[in-house]
């Protein structure tokens, strides 16, 4: 039996974890969660009938840390004999969390493992030139080179719950990217013919918690999970057939991307509220550069291990099952 801590389990991915790891069982699972944070992200250290109202939600202990005090995390993950470590703390941040984790798992007499909040695809200098906001990935990754922890950042491509709607089982939300699916409108990065990874949460979660239980020694520095590859083309056709509907469709050259021109979505405007105009287009433009360019499709080579291939008896969501359960009438 492993004992784990996911750091940022209470939500998103995290959460689609823990409920992969309790579905699997064999595993003590714990959640770490900041002891101060921001509105409207609970304090849970310090309203005890909240944070229990929320281990009971979850079905996990919630473990109250500051991700900023590496003895004090370091406490934690041996008093509590956590051998294996998961974030997925959104921090793109390079002296952020994953590197005060990093630290207090080295020092952690228990701590062995540790999978990184790199769900994604593993950032390169090319990479940062379109999305300077990487560098804390790529820091982090570089950092665990020379660690004694055995480790792996699992390259998933691109999340497709961002595509579909509540229908379909999420702790992730959808967001308008390039298809704005209940308006009907689709901007398309490029000319929309480029393949794409998209790996839905829950596939994902799945595969991590048979990786988790995997014998020690055998995992590899980059681990591949790809639930479909569609281009955006594809995708736009897929959803089309399912609601039986035409889109009103437009295309972003590459060009205009790199210029942070890009097709203003009807969806986009609610976004504001949450996000500044110029930082979501300048973020969804470099989002687009990098799917025009192949850079989220995702491939093995001799550093990366496919999961998919691994775990053979393990069945991924296609994109039509998903489409056509989120969207077909």
């Amino acid at each position: 039996m492993s004992v784990i801590a996911i750091a940022g389990g209470t939500g998103k991915l995290g959460r689609s974890i823990l409920d992969a790891l309790k579905a699997v069982g064999g595993h003590q699972v714990f959640v770490l969660a900041r002891e101060v944070c921001q509105e409207p992200y609970p304090p849970y250290y310090q309203d005890i009938s909240l944070r229990n109202a929320k281990e009971a939600q979850i079905g996990a202990k919630i473990l109250a840390v500051d991700y900023t005090d590496v003895a004090a995390l370091t406490r934690v993950l041996e008093t509590n004999h956590i051998d294996t470590l998961i974030s997925t703390i959104n921090s793109y941040d390079g002296t952020g969390p994953d590197m005060m984790l990093i630290d207090a798992a080295e020092k952690s007499e228990a701590t062995k493992r540790f999978i990184p909040s790199q769900w994604g695809i593993a950032y390169t200098k090319e990479i940062l030139e379109i999305f300077p906001k990487g560098r804390g990935k790529m820091e982090v990754a570089a950092r665990l080179e020379d660690s004694p922890l055995e480790w792996s950042s699992i390259n998933i491509g691109f999340f497709a719950d961002y595509f579909l709607n509540s229908r379909v089982p999420s702790y992730l939300q959808p967001m308008p990217l390039f298809l704005d699916i209940s308006s009907n409108v689709a901007a398309i990065p490029g000319d929309g013919n480029t393949p794409v990874a998209l790996t839905h949460s829950t596939d994902v979660a799945a595969f991590v918690a048979r990786l988790v239980g995997a014998p020690a020694g055998t995992w590899s520095r980059a681990s591949v999970v790809v639930g479909d590859k569609v281009t955006f083309n594809q995708l736009l056709h897929l959803v089309e057939s399912a609601k039986g509907t035409k889109f009103a469709v437009s295309y972003d050259s590459v060009e205009a991307l790199r210029k942070g021109e890009m097709t203003e979505l009807p969806g986009h405007v609610g976004m504001y509220r949450f996000m500044p105009k110029p930082m979501l287009r300048s973020m969804f433009a470099a989002f687009g550069i990098m799917f025009a360019s192949g850079l989220l499709d995702v491939k093995t080579d001799e550093a990366e291990e496919s999961l998919n291939r691994r775990f053979t008896e393990m069945k991924t969501k296609s994109m039509k099952e998903l489409v056509d359960a989120a969207w077909k009438e």
